[in-house]
């Protein structure tokens, strides 16, 4: 029945102190902190931890932190007050008390923010807050500012100051449904995101009406209310709906006591940060707690009282930023053990520990003799068991019924008598080592053994006295003792594991290769295992065999006690869980447990089933099955933070280790930084890493290599992969693998190699040109032009002189200055004949319009004199008569020349002359040159196009007409003489060039466009994708394609692109005016046909024709898709993008878009008057992404906001 109570009682101290905390772990200048004030920290995206200091930012790997240094060499910055992760960025804001800052999370490094935009804040304004909400804003608090709020996206600032006037914004906060609320020390405020401005919420306590008027702090809680602390640290908790509000009066005894930080620690536990430490309130039992008054002297607790910030991380740890004592961390795991420190004048050197039969446990000590501890009210007291000897070393403890056996060092054994307090102590002065008494222990038939220095002795009731039943030699230390039938087992500290037969008093050293000091014994699933300075072993057929396992094989044992579920092992890797099936798991100081060493045989099991462990600083407890099940699979994640070449005979360089790294060396070496971001357990974190490409094997990190960073050696030139990997323990799964891509360049040896590699490089390039420019001309003229094409000619002859020259520089024993002098030349001509390659390309290309006679004649005449060198030797002369103005095809009038010019330069014709003469119909040049004695002469004609009926275009960007209805035109190869065509009478186009679909989107949106003329042969890939978006986005334009494409399929494929027309070139400004002016006519006769809609629902609107029936129901089915677009309904009904358009906008009288919108709302609304419904989860459901652009269109559609409209439907 006690053990029942006993039990019931620990359950019940265990439930109470759920929100406790565990031990602190500490950061200060010691782990790298540029300072103990640490005013504020957060966490960013990849789970590194930052913290703000008095003198600077750091940025912290759960071993150290390391400073961040500060670009363009500006001074260095202090008073880092507040940061804050922006998740969506490569930054981290940073406020100060001199302004604006931003670390760039690679690279950690930190600079000014600097904007000239006039809402923005000044470049020494002291911030005090800083918050992000979901529409990418980052919200900033002053100190006498106000408030101002920049966009990511835009690049606006805006500024707030209304009626927070100078005060100093002491808190802003965006909740998780993307309200954002703000204290200015006195009052609260919300944001109205239909007014764009802070709105005053007045706060007072429901019960008592007092009004707040010092709102300081903000958090929110799991259930979704908010929390204000005043600043005498009463908290106000307000319900969000209703805006009802209940206060939580702190009594404070008279001590003035100041909030500084506030967060959420557990579901209804909130925490928060004074200058007289750690205060829980608890709003589930309505009730404050202090938890941590803070001072160095108490192990485990704050460091110091005056706390300046709080953090809980993504693993629910607790980091607190002091003003004097640095970081403190704690995490949630390090409560399930508990540390239990002696009183003052006990003992804290914990060397043995037994129950007593109320509960009460004695323990003994090596510096202070016996103590107490009630377990129950935690008191701990001193108990003198012999007045004469104050401070005992105690070595053993055994609690019966009536006698308490105490063993000691130099002091014999004590037995003290609980019913008369009379004390006898048992020491044979005769006996070397009888003196020091390691072990007391009760057979099981009830006889009492005592293991000491020389041997084991045998209490004789009758005589009362000890027989010595087995001698050692001197310091054998029996320190354990276990029962097996009639054969007992000793374990010795200098002679190994002893066997005893009790029947024969045969004693003998049991066999197997294991060390001679054996600390503790234990049997467990009826075998026997043995600790010992070099790991554990077991016994197996009459032999000690050592145990498999990286711990039990490694450790060096202090002490063992066996439960129902394995061996619990002090060690000094920490303590060791070994269960039935050969598991291993680790705890260290991080899970709770005292730091130093654990006390030989300091270890017992409590009848409540709480296993004590003694070590030189106190006591840790535990319950067994509460800390295996804590030791659960944790995905970690490794962070690379810094990679370093090490090259012969310089410094090493440091690399970014966010982009790919190119390292130039024969044999490089390097050294690569990594971290797990597992801040709970750092020293348990098991790491392998491998280079890919070099060594494929994984190999397992040292404690070395992570501290000091992995080194690798001799890597040779080529491309690896770096992959490192880690696990939260030994024995868990590496599930997250980080990688890094790694070139290592082989270097050029000497000059020589040098230039023959350039040399090769240029002709690379000269062929690469060749090839590009040829193809690209090939694609662009019909398949009987292609292989009478002038630059084929002109290219060979140039290539094959280059290659001869570099040949003959190449082949030559040593390089001269006039060797290198010819090879700078030649390389000067291979890079100019590319560039006159490329522009004799671009000017065929484009010239595939019309072009004046004379104009075409200069033009071939400027490519040639460009190609005419040292190499080729030519020139041409040209004259004309009589041809005005008259055009021609450019592509083939162009070619034809060039061709004839090619033709003379074969046959080595030197001076080629051109003569050129033209009539109302034809357009002759005639080209003949003097070569070898021969005259060669050739004439082509070509057909001449009416200069007056042709029109040229020179209208740019600027002469957009705001009146006519502007034509545009995407096609260098179509030239007009006027800007303007009349069609009719009454329809006036002004027609506009753009150079391409980029300068198209640019002018889009600013005029007034009615049809675009798009030439798809020059239209590459990713204007394609642009220009599908444009069609979606104005549907109302006329889209027409033109081209040379002959091809049916090639006019079907632009047409289910979205155009409504395609015309073959050529063709006249006439010709598109008319077929504008056609379909416009026809789209109004079809939208005016269409009977005036009343503002119905769109239901109504779709149910009268199947078509739009069968739309409106695809878009409730994907309702939630907030990419729901025009292109998904094509993509789904099967049809095209302008059938849609045509169809909606003819049967409902709304575009498609328009409808999609409005089905949205009216679903929202529907949805809204449901019961027990959030705003948040309508707007979801309904694929707005935004709740404020939510609640603009449902007020503009049903004339009130969501809120207003849930709320009137509730009154109806």
């Amino acid at each position: 029945m006690r053990k029942i109570i006993c039990l019931a009682a620990m359950i019940l101290l265990f439930h109470t102190q759920s929100a406790a905390l565990g031990k602190f772990r500490y950061y200060t200048m010691e782990q790298g902190l540029p300072s103990n004030i640490v005013y504020t920290l957060c966490q960013d995206s990849m789970g590194i931890v930052w913290a703000g200091t008095e003198l600077g930012l750091c940025w912290g790997n759960g071993r150290e932190f390391t400073p961040c240094e500060v670009e363009n060499n500006e001074k260095l910055i202090k008073s880092i007050l507040v940061i804050r992760d922006v998740p969506w960025m490569e930054d981290i804001w940073v406020g100060t008390t001199e302004g604006l800052y931003t670390a760039n999370k690679s690279r950690k490094t930190i600079a000014k923010i600097k904007s000239a935009d006039k809402e923005a804040p000044s470049e020494g304004c002291h911030v005090t807050r800083l918050a992000v909400d979901a529409d990418k804003n980052i919200w900033i608090g002053t100190y006498g500012h106000g408030v101002f709020r920049y966009n990511t996206v835009t690049g606006k600032w805006k500024h707030y100051i209304g009626s927070t006037g100078e005060a100093i914004i002491s808190d802003i906060l965006v909740t998780n449904d993307y309200e954002t609320w703000m204290a200015d020390g006195k009052n609260l405020f919300k944001y109205n995101t239909t007014t764009d401005s802070f709105d005053k919420i007045k706060i007072e306590d429901w019960f008592s009406g007092t009004e707040m008027n010092d709102a300081w702090l903000i958090c929110q809680d799991t259930y979704g209310n908010l929390w204000i602390c005043d600043t005498s640290c009463n908290l106000w908790r307000l319900d969000r709906k209703d805006l009802r509000c209940i206060r939580y009066e702190l009594d404070t005894k008279g001590e003035s006591i100041t909030p500084r930080a506030m967060i959420e620690y557990q579901p209804g536990i909130i925490a928060i940060g004074t200058n007289s430490g750690l205060i829980f309130h608890d709003s589930t039992q309505r009730k404050y707690s202090w938890i941590d008054r803070g001072g160095w002297n108490t192990c485990g607790k704050l460091s110091d009282r005056f706390i300046h910030s709080m953090l809980k991380d993504k693993d629910g740890g607790l980091w607190i930023g002091t003003y004097y004592g640095g970081i403190n961390y704690c995490s949630e795991k390090t409560n399930l053990i508990e540390t239990i420190y002696p009183a003052e004048n006990c003992g804290h050197i914990i060397s043995a520990m037994s129950e007593m039969s109320d509960g009460k446990v004695l323990i003994g000590s090596d510096d202070g003799g016996l103590s107490v501890y009630d377990p129950f009210d935690g008191s701990y007291s001193r108990w003198d068991i012999d007045p004469h000897s104050s401070n005992l070393n105690v070595r053993s403890v055994l609690v019966e019924n009536d006698f308490i056996w105490v063993g000691t060092f130099r002091n014999g054994l004590y037995r003290y008598d609980t019913r008369t307090g009379h004390i006898k102590i048992y020491v044979d002065d005769n006996v070397q080592g009888s003196k020091d008494v390691y072990l007391v222990y009760r057979d099981k038939s009830g006889r009492l053994w005592a293991g000491t220095k020389r041997g084991v002795s045998l209490y004789d009731e009758k005589t009362d006295s000890f027989n010595r039943m087995v001698t050692l030699r001197n310091s054998s230390n029996v320190c354990g003792i276990i029962q097996d039938g009639q054969t007992f087992y000793f374990a010795s500290d200098d002679d190994g594991l002893l066997v005893y037969d009790s029947e024969n008093g045969d004693c003998s050293r049991v066999p197997g290769d294991y060390p001679d000091n054996v600390r503790s014994i234990t049997m467990f699933n009826d075998t026997l295992y043995a600790g010992t300075s070099q790991g554990v072993y077991r016994m197996y057929e009459g032999r000690l065999n050592r145990c498999e396992g990286y711990y039990m094989k490694s450790c060096q044992v202090f002490g063992m006690v066996t439960e129902y579920s394995g061996i619990w092992i002090t060690t000094d890797k920490g303590l060791i869980q070994y269960d039935a099936a050969g598991k291993e798991t680790q705890f260290t100081d991080e899970d709770g447990l005292l730091e130093g060493n654990f006390s030989n045989n300091s270890i017992a099991k409590l009848s409540s089933g709480k296993i004590l462990i003694g070590g030189a600083r106190g006591i840790n407890s535990f319950v067994p099955s509460a800390l295996k099940n804590s030791n659960v699979q944790v995905d970690v994640r490794v962070v690379i933070t810094g990679i370093e070449g090490i090259l012969p005979n310089s410094d090493p360089v440091k690399y970014n280790h966010n982009e790919r790294i190119k390292i130039s060396s024969n044999r490089a070496c390097l050294k690569v930084n990594f971290i797990a971001i597992n801040y709970e357990s750092q020293k348990k974190n098991i790491y392998k890493y491998r280079l890919k490409g070099y060594d494929d094997n994984w190999r397992e990190a040292t404690d070395e290599d992570v501290k000091q960073g992995v080194l690798l050696t001799d890597v040779k030139p080529g491309r690896y992969t770096f992959e490192v990997a880690a696990a939260a323990a030994r024995g868990m799964e590496f599930n997250k693998v980080s990688r890094k891509e790694l070139q290592i360049i082989k270097p050029l040896a000497n000059r020589m190699h040098v230039l023959l590699c350039n040399s090769i490089i240029l002709l690379f390039l000269g062929i690469t040109a060749f090839m590009k420019i040829r193809n690209k001309h090939l694609k662009r003229i019909t398949e009987a032009y292609r292989k009478e094409t002038v630059r084929f000619a002109f290219n060979k002859l140039i290539l094959d002189s280059t290659v001869t020259g570099i040949k003959s520089i190449i082949q030559s024993q040593y390089l001269s200055g006039e060797s290198l002098s010819d090879i700078d030349k030649l390389t000067d001509g291979i890079t100019s004949r590319i560039r006159i390659y490329d522009k004799l390309s671009d000017e065929q290309n484009q010239d595939s319009g019309l072009i004046r006679v004379s104009e075409c004649i200069q033009k071939v005449c400027e490519i040639c004199d460009g190609i005419s060198s040292d190499q080729l030797e030519f020139s041409v002369k040209y004259s004309y008569s009589g041809i005005s103005n008259a055009m021609v095809k450019a592509s083939p009038f162009m070619r034809a020349l060039l061709g004839m010019i090619e033709e003379m330069i074969e046959r080595k014709g030197k001076e080629i002359n051109m003569e050129a003469e033209a009539t109302n119909e034809t357009a002759t040049v005639c080209v003949w040159s003097e070569a070898s004695g021969q005259r060669i002469k050739k004439e082509v004609s070509f057909p001449v196009i009416n200069s007056e009926s042709t029109k040229e275009l020179k209208v740019r960007r600027g002469e957009f007409s705001d009146e006519s209805p502007n034509i545009v035109i995407i096609d260098s190869s179509i030239r007009y003489s006027e800007k303007e065509c009349m069609t009719d009478h009454d329809v006036k186009y002004n027609f506009v060039r753009c150079m391409d679909i980029g300068d198209l989107c640019n002018v889009i949106d600013g005029y007034k466009i009615i049809a675009v003329v798009v030439n798809m042969d020059y239209v590459s890939d990713a204007d394609r994708s642009a220009l599908k978006d444009l069609k979606a986005k104005h549907s109302e334009i006329v889209w027409i394609h033109t081209g040379d494409r002959h091809k049916e399929r090639d006019i079907i494929e632009d047409l289910d692109e979205g155009a409504e027309l395609f015309l073959t070139q050529p063709f006249s400004l006439d010709l598109i005016a008319a077929q504008v002016k056609a379909i416009s006519r026809f789209r109004d006769k079809e939208w005016n046909d269409t009977p005036e809609q009343s503002p119905s629902s769109a239901k109504t609107l779709c149910k009268k024709s199947k078509f739009s029936g069968e739309v409106y129901n695809l878009i409730l089915r994907h309702l939630s898709d907030p990419n729901l677009s025009i292109d998904s309904l094509s993509r789904e009904m099967g049809v095209s993008r302008a059938t849609i358009f045509n169809k909606i906008r003819s049967q409902t009288g709304l575009t498609p878009n328009v409808l999609i919108r409005k089905i949205r709302l009216e679903k929202a609304a529907e949805l809204l008057c449901k019961p027990n419904v959030r705003v948040s989860e309508i707007y979801d459901q309904t694929g707005f992404m935004s709740g404020s652009y939510f609640s603009k269109l449902f007020k503009e559609e049903f004339g009130m906001t969501p809120k207003e409209f849930c709320d009137k439907g509730k009154d109806n």
